[in-house]
Parts: structure tokens; C-alpha cells; sequence
């Protein structure tokens, strides 16, 4: 299973804002398990070799890493994104809307036609 565009980009937004270089090597590594739909979101499970080191718990001490705001015609009220981490590994991206649906072809973190 592979990541659509959506998703591959609020990964992309995450590593840009952190600017941490093993966040950013996590991110690089992950394998998608799987892919489940809320009908207001999805959550998205990654796994991780070992060899990848954790994330340092001074720079990351949440569990939860906050990801951009949605905006898009497909996302009723909007949305927006959290990465979760477990044991300092990058574990599960949630994508959620604001309201009771989520469309499955929501390309863009900002889609024109409802800006």
C-alpha cells in the first residue's frame, strides 16, 4: 500500500516545519500497513525497521506531533492532521475533518476552489 498525494504531502509539510533530521529519517522509512476510514478521516499505521533511531524525548516529548490544517471542499469544516508516535518511533498518521465527512480523493493540503 502506498500513500496518495494528500498524505504523502502533510508528511512532506511535517518534515519541512521540524525540521529534525531523525523525524526526517523516520519519515523516509516508513512502510504503510494499512489505511482505515473513520468516514470523518483515516488513520494510517506505519511500521519502522529498528535500525531507524527513535526520536529524542527533549525535542519530542509529546506523544502526538501536530501536521497542517486542511482546507478543501472535500473536508466539511475543514480539517486538519496529527502524526502519533510510540517509543519514539513514528507510528500513525490521522487525517480528520471538522465535520462528519472526509472525501478519499482529496489531493491538496489547500484546495483553490474552496479557499
Amino acid at each position: 500500500m502506498t500513500l496518495n498525494t494528500l498524505e504523502t504531502s502533510v508528511l512532506k509539510w511535517i518534515k519541512q516545519k521540524y525540521s529534525d533530521p531523525i523525524l526526517a529519517q523516520q519519515l523516509d522509512n516508513l512502510e504503510v500497513l494499512g489505511k482505515k476510514s473513520t468516514g470523518c478521516g483515516f488513520f494510517i499505521d506505519f511500521s519502522l525497521s529498528k535500525s531507524v533511531p527513535p526520536l529524542s524525548k527533549e525535542v519530542f516529548p509529546e506523544r502526538a506531533i501536530t501536521g497542517p490544517f486542511i482546507k478543501s471542499s472535500g473536508v466539511e469544516l475543514d480539517g486538519g492532521s496529527i502524526l502519533f508516535v510510540e517509543d519514539g518511533r513514528v507510528a500513525t498518521l490521522e487525517l480528520y475533518a471538522n465535520g462528519e465527512f472526509f472525501k478519499d480523493d482529496i489531493t491538496e493540503l489547500y484546495d483553490k476552489a474552496s479557499a
